[in-house]
C-alpha cells in the first residue's frame, strides 16, 4: 500500500517467512494474470530453488524490460534467473539471453557469458548468433585474432550440419580481418573465394554480400559494384536476431560502402533507424558505435553541425569510447573542427583521445592519421601533416587497399608537399589520386582528387582541372567540398585576372560554404571575393547558425514533439542538460515555444552572397 507501511511489515518478519510470503505472492499474481515485472519483483528476493517456473517469469521479465529499454533491470532479472540455477535444458538460453543483454549494456562480462552460452549451444542458429555477437565483443575492445579465431572455430565446427551458417559466419570472418593490416593479406584470396561462391550459387546467405561490398570499396571497384553488393546485403538478409539491439556485422559494412558509395539516401535512413532502435532499447554502446559512422556519413555530406554532434555523442556520452569505432569519430571531429577553425579545441581532442596508438593497425586509425594530417594543413603546418599522411598511406598499404573509406591521404599530401615547395612530388601524388578517383566513380571523391590535381599543376591548365572539379561536384550532395573547389576556382581566376568570373565563383562558395558551417572556409572566400571586387553583406552567426551542435540536436529532437525527459533518454543526458540547451536555443532563433522550432530549424539565411548596395 505504501513504502512505509510496507518496510514496517517486512521489518517484522524473518528472512524466511518474508522470503516465503514474495514466493507465495509471485504465485498469487502469476494465477492473476500479472506483468512479468510485477512478479519478478517478488522473485528477485526469494532464495533460489532450482525451479524453471522463476527462470521462465523472469526470462520474460528481462525481455519486456529490454524492449522498454530498461537494460540494467533486464541483467538484474537475467543474473538472478541464472542463479536459481536453470536446468541443464534451459541454462544455455539463459546464458545467450544474458549474454547479449550485457553486450548491448557494454558489459565485460558478456565475453565469458556468451562463451559459455557457445560451449553449452547445441541449435545451429543460436551458435551463429552467438558467435556474431562474441566476435563482435572481442573485435572492438582490439582483441581481432581472438575474434577471428571464435568465427573460425564454430564456422569449421557447422560445415557439414548448417553449411548456410558457416557460410554466413566466414563472411563475418573476412570482414573482420579486412579491416587490421595484420589480417587483410590472409583475407584477401578467401574473400576472392568467397566473391567466387556467391557468383557459383544460388542460396548463398544474403549477409555476406555486405562482406563483400566493403572489400569492392577497399579493391576500388567501381562504386556502383559497391552499392549492388551493400542493397543485396540490406533487402535480402532479415536480421538474425529480430530482438538484439544492434545489427549484424553485415549491416555495418553494407552501410560504410553505401556512404563510400555516395548513396547517402540509402544509407542515412538505415543508420537513422538503427540509431533509433538502439536509443528505445537503452543500449548506450550500440547508440555510440552507430554515432561514428553516422557522423562520417554527415561530414561527407557537409553537414558539420551534424557530424560533431553525433562524433562528440560516440566519443563524450559513455563511460569510455566504443573501442576501434572510436577512432573514427574522432577523425570526424578533428575534420569538424578544423572547418570552423577551432584549432585548440582540436588538438586538445587528439591529445584527449589516443586511439591512433591504442588501435595501430586497423583502418580506422589510418583513417584518423588522415584527418589529423587535414587538420595540420589548416594550421598551416604542412610538415607536420605530411607525416601524418604518409604513415595514413603506408598503413593503407599494409590493408592492400588503394581507397581506404575513400580516405583521400594523397590528395592532402600533395597539398602540404606544394606548400613545401616540392611541386613534381604534388603534381605526382594529385595525379594518381585522380586514377585512383576515377576508377571508383563517384563525383565527391573525383572532385577532390582534381582540386588537388589543378592546385598542384597550376597556371592555364591548374584552371581547368579546378573547372573540372566543380562540374563534377556540380550535383553531389557533397556540398563542402564543391564550396571549397569553387574557392579554388575564384582565387585562381582572380590571380589569374579574371574578376568578374571569379565573383561568380566566389559568391556561390560563400553561400554553399556558410550553409555548411565551414567558418573558416566561409572566411577565406570571403577574402578572395573582397579582393577580386566584390562586396558580400557581412556575415553574421545568428539564427540556426548560431546553434552548438548540442543544441542543435537537442531542438531538432524537440521540434518532433518528444518531452524533455525523453530527449534527455535518447541522449543520454540529463533533463536539466536538456531545459539548458533548449534555453540557449530559443534566445538564439530569437522564438518563446516548442511550437515554433520546426519552422525556426528550416529556415536559412540565403541571401549572404548578394551585392552590397551602393554607396550613398
Amino acid at each position: 500500500m505504501h513504502p512505509i507501511v510496507r518496510a514496517a511489515v517486512e521489518a517484522d518478519l524473518s528472512s524466511g517467512e518474508r522470503a516465503g510470503l514474495h514466493a507465495a505472492a509471485a504465485r498469487r499474481l502469476a494465477s492473476e494474470g500479472a506483468s512479468a515485472d510485477r512478479i519478478a519483483a517478488h522473485l528477485l528476493v526469494i532464495d533460489p530453488s532450482g525451479d524453471d517456473w522463476v527462470v521462465e517469469l523472469l526470462r520474460a521479465a528481462a525481455s519486456a524490460a529490454l524492449a522498454n529499454g530498461a537494460t540494467d533491470s533486464a541483467l538484474a532479472d537475467l543474473r538472478r534467473a541464472l542463479a536459481e540455477p536453470p536446468s541443464e535444458r534451459v541454462r544455455p538460453d539463459v546464458l545467450l539471453e544474458l549474454g547479449f543483454a550485457e553486450s548491448y549494456a557494454g558489459d565485460p562480462q558478456a565475453v565469458a557469458d556468451l562463451e559459455a552460452a557457445l560451449a553449452t549451444a547445441v541449435d545451429a542458429a543460436a551458435q551463429v548468433s552467438i558467435t556474431l555477437a562474441l566476435g563482435r565483443m572481442l573485435q572492438i575492445a582490439g582483441r581481432n585474432r581472438e575474434a577471428l579465431a571464435v568465427f573460425d572455430r564454430t564456422r569449421a565446427r557447422l560445415a557439414d550440419s548448417d553449411p548456410s551458417g558457416a557460410i554466413t559466419l566466414e563472411g563475418a570472418v573476412l570482414g573482420a580481418a579486412q579491416l587490421d593490416a595484420e589480417t587483410a593479406g590472409e583475407a584477401a584470396a578467401r574473400i576472392a573465394a568467397l566473391r567466387r561462391l556467391t557468383e557459383e550459387k544460388a542460396d548463398v546467405p544474403s549477409s555476406v554480400f555486405g562482406t563483400l561490398a566493403f572489400a569492392a570499396v577497399m579493391a576500388n571497384e567501381p562504386a556502383e559494384t559497391a552499392a549492388r553488393l551493400a542493397l543485396r546485403a540490406l533487402e535480402g538478409a532479415p536480421k538474425l536476431l529480430p530482438e538484439a539491439v544492434d545489427r549484424p556485422p553485415f549491416f555495418y559494412h553494407a552501410c560504410i560502402a553505401l556512404t563510400m558509395a555516395e548513396q547517402f539516401e540509402e544509407a542515412l535512413p538505415r543508420f537513422d533507424e538503427a540509431v533509433a532502435d538502439a536509443r528505445r532499447l537503452g543500449s548506450l554502446p550500440h547508440v555510440l558505435g552507430l554515432s561514428c559512422y553516422r557522423a562520417l556519413l554527415h561530414l561527407r555530406i557537409g553537414n558539420l553541425a551534424d557530424a560533431e554532434a553525433d562524433a562528440r555523442v560516440a566519443l563524450e556520452a559513455g563511460r569510455r569510447p566504443p573501442g576501434f569505432h572510436a577512432a573514427l569519430a574522432l577523425a570526424v571531429l578533428l575534420e569538424t573542427l578544423a572547418e570552423r577553425g577551432e584549432f585548440d579545441v582540436a588538438e586538445a581532442a587528439d591529445q584527449r583521445y589516443p586511439l591512433g596508438s591504442q588501435f595501430p593497425t586497423m583502418i580506422h586509425a589510418g583513417v584518423l592519421l588522415a584527418s589529423r594530417g587535414r587538420l595540420r594543413l589548416a594550421e598551416l603546418r604542412p610538415a607536420a601533416a605530411l607525416d601524418d599522411l604518409l604513415a595514413a598511406g603506408e598503413l593503407f598499404a599494409r590493408l592492400r587497399t588503394p581507397n581506404a573509406m575513400t580516405t583521400q591521404w594523397r590528395s592532402d599530401a600533395a597539398l602540404a608537399h606544394l606548400a613545401l615547395g616540392a611541386q613534381n612530388e604534388a603534381k605526382a601524388l594529385a595525379g594518381a589520386e585522380v586514377a585512383v578517383a576515377t576508377g571508383f566513380g563517384v563525383p565527391r571523391m573525383l572532385g577532390t582528387a582534381l582540386r588537388a590535381a589543378g592546385l598542384a599543376e597550376g597556371g592555364t591548365r591548374g584552371i581547368e582541372l579546378l573547372r573540372q572539379a566543380v562540374d563534377v561536384l556540380e550535383d553531389s550532395p557533397a556540398r563542402l567540398e564543391r564550396a571549397r573547389a569553387m574557392t579554388d576556382l575564384g582565387a585562381a581566376l582572380r590571380r589569374a585576372g579574371q574578376r568578374i568570373q571569379a565573383r561568380e565563383a566566389l559568391r556561390l562558395a560563400l553561400d554553399l560554404a556558410h550553409r555548411c558551417g565551414a567558418l573558416a572556409l566561409t572566411e577565406r572566400t570571403r577574402t578572395e571575393l573582397i579582393a577580386a571586387g566584390g562586396r558580400p553583406r557581412r556575415l553574421v552567426l545568428t539564427g540556426l547558425d548560431s546553434l552548438t551542435p548540442s543544441e542543435r540536436r537537442v531542438a531538432q529532437l524537440a521540434a518532433t514533439g518528444l518531452p524533455n525527459r525523453e530527449i534527455a533518454q535518447h541522449l543520454f543526458v540529463t533533463a536539466r542538460t536538456v531545459e539548458g540547451h533548449l534555453t540557449h536555443a530559443y534566445q538564439k532563433l530569437d522564438i518563446t515555444s516548442r511550437e515554433q522550432l520546426p519552422a525556426a530549424l528550416a529556415s536559412r539565411d540565403t541571401d549572404i552572397t548578394a551585392p552590397a548596395a551602393p554607396l550613398g
